[in-house]
């Protein structure tokens, strides 16, 4: 095979390589920041998920206590919980209604009432739990009934999750009734969110039919594979350090794989779960972002190569082919040859140093001839 040949194959050989480890290196780096950036945006949700139960739970323990405090509230309630307990009397639960109605507004509870000391509805308002009429089982009941201050629970109840604060109403040492408020966390919760860590939200809650979406800003076709994937996952139980609280995993989506993490909603994982999913829009976009350059300095060395094996095949290779094309022409006995194309440097020497010893032979052969009698 000719020199020429041979380094021509030879800058092929090397700018497939070079195009390989380019198209190797852009795929690794893309995933590798890709999956860096998937871990950062599942830990915004997490992060943004501690502040806004934070900011709801202190919030609706505020105004709740407020409003159980007060004591012309507390007072009327008395008043008219008192007229149940007359003989042949009823308690007047339409003013309660009327005034617990105004307060809701004034407050921006979604759910407001008045229990009795055991825990049996007087007034509701709201749908979300309307139709629950006894809350003498709910953990938090359990908890102030035995002493303790005002207490916050998430309650699921007819497939609505609700952030509910239960306070004493207390005249005197006496518990005269019970004040239950209570925010919905639903849509406008998982919008927020998806909002603020730009990524996709959903509530999960588990039911006796397995796990079921219960929110989300992803599509309706999208729900049953995520409610299937966070059933597969293993539970988290109640109490557990952060550490162990998290379920990390992947998710195929109609419109592609992506990954996505559940954490306890409100600390309460036998209720609900919030689960934050990476858009996939969001991976090609940020992996492209990522691949696209790596590749075009890939492209851009690509062509320095070629560039420079043009210059090496022209003042190197070119003129080195020739001086061998030469030398086999000797070989052959033809020493009427002189090299021409010899390029610059070094191979210019050894084209010179070459013809010199050929102009050397040649006077060898013609003095020889002249010498040597004809015939």
């Amino acid at each position: 095979m000719k020199i020429q040949m041979r380094a021509s194959l030879t800058m092929l050989l090397v700018a497939l390589l070079v195009s390989i480890a380019a198209v190797a290196a852009a795929w690794w780096q893309g995933r590798s920041v890709g999956q860096l950036l998937d871990e950062h945006a599942l830990e915004s949700v997490r992060s943004i998920q501690q502040f806004a139960e934070g900011s709801r739970r202190r919030e609706l323990a505020l105004k709740s206590e407020i409003l159980a405090t007060n004591p012309g509230f507390v007072g009327y309630v008395s008043q008219a919980l008192a007229a149940g307990s007359e003989p042949g009397g009823s308690i007047d639960a339409a003013s309660i209604r009327d005034l617990l109605e105004e307060r809701r507004r004034q407050y921006g509870f979604d759910v407001a009432a008045v229990l009795d000391p055991r825990g049996a509805v007087v007034v509701m308002l709201g749908d979300a739990l309307r139709t629950r009429q006894d809350f003498s089982t709910l953990p938090a009941m359990l908890k102030v009934r035995a002493g303790a201050l005002a207490q916050t629970d998430l309650l699921l109840h007819d497939g609505r999750l609700v952030l509910l604060t239960l306070s004493p109403m207390v005249r005197g040492a006496t518990i005269e009734a019970l004040l239950l408020t209570g925010v919905e966390i639903g849509d406008a919760f998982v919008a927020e969110i998806g909002r603020t860590a730009q990524v996709d939200a959903a509530l999960v809650a588990p039911t006796r039919d397995g796990f079921v979406v219960l929110a989300s800003t992803l599509g309706v076709a999208d729900r049953p594979a995520l409610a299937a994937v966070v059933g597969a996952e293993p539970p988290i139980a109640a109490g557990a350090a952060p550490e162990d609280s998290i379920r990390e995993f992947g998710l195929a989506l109609a419109d592609g794989r992506t990954r996505a993490s559940a954490a306890p909603l409100f600390g309460a994982p036998a209720t609900a779960l919030l689960v934050g999913i990476v858009p996939t829009a969001q991976r090609v976009v940020s992996t492209a972002a990522i691949r696209s350059p790596l590749l075009i300095a890939g492209a851009a060395v690509l062509v320095a190569l070629s560039i420079l094996g043009l210059l090496i095949q022209r003042g190197l290779v070119r003129p080195l082919a020739h001086v061998v094309d030469m030398s086999e022409r000797v070989l052959r006995g033809d020493i009427q040859v002189a090299v021409r194309n010899a390029g610059k440097g070094d191979i210019a020497l050894i084209a010179a140093a070459f013809n010199q010893a050929l102009a050397g032979l040649r006077g060898y052969k013609e003095a020889i001839e002249k010498r040597t009698p004809k015939g």
